[in-house]
């Protein structure tokens, strides 16, 4: 994981928080779901910022997650994973390489 996307974990990490209790696992479901798509890890990061930044947004003014997301969780995420770029062929060598060294 590079630099920028380290940081932006870390800020995501704090973040998040902020979000109820009543909101955690669908949001946990989303990132899981971000997680095993074919977005850098960075781009996965300022999408989970997004959908941090929409979370608390409805909660300040009393939603909940289902309302704010319209309960459509995973076409929301195929939609916005559609939309971002996806990892080159380098960027899948270098996440296949350093978890081969890990392994090892």
């Amino acid at each position: 994981m590079n630099k920028l996307a380290k940081e932006l974990l870390n800020e995501n990490n704090s973040r998040e928080k902020a979000i109820f209790d009543e909101n955690k696992e669908i949001y946990t479901n989303m990132v899981v779901y971000l997680r095993g798509s074919d977005l850098t890890d960075y781009n996965q990061e300022v999408v989970r910022e997004d959908i941090i930044e929409l979370i608390i947004d409805g909660q300040q003014r009393g939603d909940n997650i289902k309302k704010v997301m319209g309960g459509r969780y995973k076409e929301i995420c195929d939609e916005i994973i559609e939309a971002m770029p996806r990892k080159t062929k380098k960027d899948k060598m270098m996440e296949f390489v350093g978890t081969s060294l890990n392994v090892l």
